[in-house]
């Protein structure tokens, strides 16, 4: 009679582990499942704003262009205060803003696999 009770706790205490085991890979394959869109959504960001990068650098060299040739000397200042002219400034601004940001932080950034990710 002891050796079924003890026979039944045992079973018991066995169907319980294997159900926290079951839950726990669950969870662990949804954790998986969500880091793995979180570093796809941060890759996809990383691209546009390289991309954003490469407009903004290839707007200033237009503007730079622009705003050298003899022709457009006498429109300078009517382009100064254009809205697009603001907006370029602003951005060059930011982006400037960020780049000093990003020189005064000395410590890399550990991603989400534990690499250390350079923060430019």
């Amino acid at each position: 009679m002891e050796l079924e009770l003890v026979n039944d706790l045992m079973k018991s205490r066995v169907s319980e582990l294997e159900t926290s085991e079951s839950k726990a890979r669950q969870t662990i394959d949804t954790l998986k499942a969500d880091l793995f869109a979180a570093q796809t959504r941060e890759n996809e960001l990383y691209r546009k704003m390289d991309k954003l990068r490469d407009d903004l650098a290839d707007a200033s060299k237009a503007q730079a262009r622009h705003s050298r040739s003899p022709s457009n000397a006498s429109h300078s200042e009517t382009e100064e205060s254009s809205p697009k002219r603001r907006k370029i400034s602003l951005m060059s601004d930011l982006v400037a803003e960020k780049a000093q940001r990003a020189r005064t932080s000395a410590s890399p950034v550990a991603n989400a696999n534990g690499t250390e990710v350079k923060v430019e």
